[in-house]
């Protein structure tokens, strides 16, 4: 691949003209993340003492400019914890605080998102509508970050999405366990505790055809 070529950012280049001027590379580019087939990446779980983390292995690379399990359990069938250790405790939007038993269905939908998110804003009435049709056999669950919860509060009023119990991660920690750089970006849990990320918009078609395999498999 070509060396990015920068040119010197000065005063007289517009915001546009500054971020076309910088050199850009992926860690797929730079040959770190081999993509899968799919433009996915596993999210293996490592075993550390005194703590569960999620390290990437493998990977599906999305341009940062980009971004802004099985369906045979049965419903409260549990999800290994190790997947979910991340999210155990969190404070949600509504202050309470989130527990493993929360996780009611086998397979689960984690959508990683700031209130600021142009992206993540448009992509919303489907992650919606995922939640809905999909609600007795799929868990949604919203971590916002990079924002203030009064914002986060009203990015979910205005969206339509308070239906989804929705985590603050103000220090970021969550997006961190998951591997997660940007927003938009979804973690597919499946029922046998595998963890795949995607980061980036997907859109309302490829998510639902990906919730459809996590659902099947």
């Amino acid at each position: 691949m070509p060396a990015p070529v920068s040119r010197p950012l000065d005063a007289s280049l517009t915001l546009s003209e500054r971020v076309e001027a910088l050199p850009i590379v992926t860690r797929h580019e730079r040959g770190e993340w081999p993509p899968t087939s799919e433009g996915f990446r596993d999210v293996p779980l490592v075993r550390r003492p005194g703590r569960v983390s999620l390290s990437l292995l493998g990977a599906a690379a999305t341009l940062g400019l980009s971004a802004c399990g099985g369906g045979t359990g049965s419903p409260g069938e549990a999800v290994p914890a190790d997947a979910l250790q991340p999210l155990a405790g969190a404070t949600t939007l509504d202050g309470s605080s989130f527990e493993r038993g929360a996780i009611t269905r086998p397979d689960v939908l984690v959508w990683f998102w700031a209130p600021w998110c142009v992206i993540c804003r448009s992509e919303a009435p489907a992650i919606a509508e995922i939640a809905a049709r999909y609600g007795d056999r799929l868990t949604v669950v919203g971590v916002a970050g990079r924002g203030g919860v009064d914002d986060m509060a009203a990015f979910v009023a205005d969206t339509g999405t308070g239906h989804i119990t929705h985590i603050v991660d103000s220090d970021g920690a969550i997006w961190s366990a998951y591997g997660v750089y940007g927003q938009p970006a979804f973690a597919f849990i499946d029922d046998d505790g595998s963890v795949q990320l995607f980061i980036g918009s997907l859109g309302e078609e490829a998510l639902v055809d990906r919730v459809d395999t996590l659902l099947t498999t």
